[in-house]
């Protein structure tokens, strides 16, 4: 009997509403598995079940209702198997914790205040020590969780990138490529001016361990061909510790949220960690490492989302005590890892010859007379959009942006100054807006489309030099555009 006809027996066994209220999740199973007889090991194996179950297009919990129903129906009603002996292969515990974090996902930034913090002086090490994960038994679970712990750490991906939820995961197979001393990854951040990020040193060993065994992995169903975490471990050999939870994780996103809970638990702090959190350290102890000094390059790379700034609100809030000095080295490369040394160099253990590039941060205030009456002035608020970077009373930050650089001859003096947020900053900096020379007030942005075009400056306080205007429209905004445009 195929998996049809039985259905078929089901809805005219089955109490009316049940078999409505179940049968279109049943018909899109037996589509998704083919109408297999239901004696053949496809028709309710466990590897078919959980992809169906946990895809993410739907709440998990409907889903399983719907198969347990109707798997049940068919062992007991038509293969006559005692009721006692048949059990369903998925637990329902696991599907509510994948849809209750799936949940809390949708929310993704909204409470990011919410994050765990660890503290200044945490060894990130202790995520990848090896006796932490010796009770999975389970070399190739462990590869998974090391892998997906190094990317939340280094290049901000959350559940959404990484793992199905409502929906299929950003990361795939064509969003990794490997390089000579680490790896590039797709930066899904859309506020991000960086399409790539750089991973090296021990990080982007664990991401290439998995990486290497999950390509030799071809045999998939099509959905799954090109996923870059997919459940490639065998689930009945992986052992778990009950006292963190009394069920196995029978997904990637529930494997790691386990380990999180298991580490967390370890390590005596006094919440447990999410995926989310990982973004939120990585950009806080980045902040710690370089005394501030990386802020620049994180909004550069992520922008300037609430993880971003809470992150830096954290940071300031731990350093005003010791007096809050933030300094910029302009860099075209970022690195994230807190695997660092405080020297900004690699463990040469774990990365050989490989060195970042060294940040050499002035741990003298850079401001001038000049910079710091003309911040005051417009009390560190932005010119451009007319917010402060840190909306907490007592505490505020501003840059000032030289329209003429000064590495190009450009004068400290006020006049080749703009009071800027560090985004719009950057986004000068680079070309991408500029300022007209003809009125010295209207903002001019690559894309027509921007909502930025046309507008003008929020705040003027201060005269600045039409020159220097002319220099950076002519010099750093023209040629950015007609590259732009080119391409």
């Amino acid at each position: 009997m195929r998996l049809s006809e039985a259905f078929s027996l089901y809805e005219s066994s089955i109490e009316t509403t049940t078999a409505h209220e179940h049968g279109g999740k049943i018909k899109k199973y037996i589509t998704f598995v083919g109408d297999v007889n239901i004696s053949n090991e496809r028709a309710f194996s466990y590897e078919n079940l959980r992809n169906f179950i946990f895809d993410g297009t739907q709440k998990a919990l409907g889903k399983y209702s719907a198969i347990k129903s109707f798997y049940e129906f068919t062992k007991v009603q038509i293969e006559h198997q005692s009721k006692n002996t048949v059990n369903f292969p998925i637990y329902r515990n696991d599907v509510r914790a994948f849809d209750s974090e799936n949940n809390n996902s949708d929310e993704s930034d909204v409470k990011e205040k919410g994050a765990v913090y660890l503290e200044k002086k945490f060894d990130f090490k202790q995520f990848f020590e090896d006796f932490y994960y010796e009770h999975l038994k389970n070399e190739t679970a462990v590869k998974t969780i090391k892998a997906a712990i190094s990317l939340g750490l280094t290049a901000g991906y959350d559940s959404g990138e990484m793992f199905f939820t409502r929906k299929p995961p950003s990361f795939t197979l064509n969003d990794i490529e490997l390089i000579d001393n680490g790896v590039r990854v797709r930066n899904f951040n859309n506020a991000s001016m960086v399409e790539w990020i750089t991973v090296i040193g021990d990080f982007a060993k664990y991401i290439i361990e998995y990486y290497e065994l999950r390509k030799s992995y071809i045999s998939l169903p099509e959905r799954e061909k090109n996923i870059f975490f997919i459940q490639i471990y065998d689930t009945y050999k992986l052992e778990f510790d009950n006292a963190i939870q009394d069920r196995k994780p029978y997904t990637v996103q529930l494997l790691v949220l386990y380990f999180l809970k298991y580490i967390s638990k370890a390590i005596n702090l006094e919440r447990e960690l999410n995926v989310k959190d990982l973004k939120s350290n990585m950009v806080l102890h980045s902040l710690y490492k370089s005394q501030g000094a990386s802020l620049h390059q994180i909004i550069r790379t992520f922008g300037y989302p609430p993880f971003v700034q809470n992150a830096f609100e954290k940071y300031c809030s731990d350093s005003l005590d010791n007096g809050l000095y933030i300094l910029f080295e302009d860099s075209h490369f970022f690195h994230s890892s807190p695997l660092e040394k405080e020297d900004n160099t690699l463990d040469a253990e774990s990365s050989g010859e490989t060195r970042a590039k060294q940040y050499l941060v002035n741990k003298q205030v850079r401001d001038s007379n000049a910079v710091k009456i003309l911040k005051t002035e417009y009390d560190n608020i932005c010119q451009i959009c007319g917010e402060p970077l840190v909306p907490i009373e007592g505490l505020s930050y501003s840059e000032a942006c030289h329209i003429h650089p000064l590495s190009e001859g450009g004068s400290d003096d006020k006049t080749n100054m703009l009071i800027l947020c560090p985004n719009h900053h950057t986004i000068f900096d680079l070309g991408v807006i500029t300022i007209s020379p003809e009125d010295l007030k209207t903002i001019i942005h690559a894309d027509n489309n921007h909502h930025s075009n046309i507008a003008t400056l929020k705040i003027i306080k201060h005269q600045i030099s039409s020159t220097n205007v002319r220099y950076h429209y002519s010099n750093i905004f023209l040629p950015l555009l007609r590259s732009l445009e080119r391409n």
